[in-house]
């Protein structure tokens, strides 16, 4: 099983580097277009002038941020960086309730011609702690779990250049059988679960722009 989770995660940011690649070779003539001034239409048809004499993505590409969930290693930080627009690398590190929780991967974000949407859809695919087994009383058999994990998520962010963007995710955890034999373990063992491990994980931050 653990074969076919890596194959997917490979096929997956396969995917998402062929499409940056393809919509970065698509916009690379609109971006010269761009370098003196930008302009945002609101739904009214009316032309807002954002920024002019700096590139689109002068308020920062990359974001440094506070949340709750996989990606920031459970209660914890994560740092992301965009090396092209579409594209970005991220690593998180926190609290994951037994111990120190890590995650790292990649991110594709679905952005149009221009970077000032307010709502941001993306995909994403990481590795690092996917699930935890936390047993009270019993500190002895507490055990953290490693593996794949993909999903989808939002960037919500304001049109007048504010300091950072709100981060939500929707994550598939691939565990594969060890996650589900240990737990069937200790039920022999008498240990009693008021939870179970659901397969959806959800995902929350807020993120601070870094200066390019």
């Amino acid at each position: 099983m653990k074969i076919i989770y890596f194959m997917a995660c490979f096929l997956f940011l396969s995917v998402a580097s062929i499409f940056a690649q393809q919509s970065d070779n698509k916009d690379t003539k609109n971006e010269k277009k761009k370098q003196n001034s930008y302009y945002l239409f609101n739904q009214k048809g009316d032309s807002i002038l954002i920024q002019e004499g700096s590139s689109a993505n002068s308020h920062g590409n990359s974001g440094f941020g506070f949340g709750l969930g996989y990606d920031y290693g459970g209660f914890g930080a994560n740092l992301t960086v965009y090396p092209e627009r579409h594209l970005g690398l991220f690593g998180g590190f926190g609290y994951a309730l037994i111990g120190a929780g890590y995650n790292a991967g990649i991110k594709l974000r679905l952005t149009g011609k221009d970077d000032f949407w307010s709502v941001t859809p993306y995909l994403l695919a990481m590795y690092g702690y996917y699930a935890v087994v936390q047993v009270t009383n019993a500190s002895d058999y507490n055990k953290m779990f490693y593996g794949p994990t993909v999903g989808f998520g939002f960037d919500f962010k304001s049109i007048t250049g504010e300091t950072g963007y709100f981060s939500m995710d929707i994550l598939f955890p691939l565990r594969d059988n060890e996650v589900s034999d240990y737990i069937n373990k200790l039920k022999i063992f008498g240990v009693e679960f008021k939870n179970e491990m659901l397969p959806v994980g959800i995902s929350l931050g807020y993120h601070f722009f870094l200066a390019d």
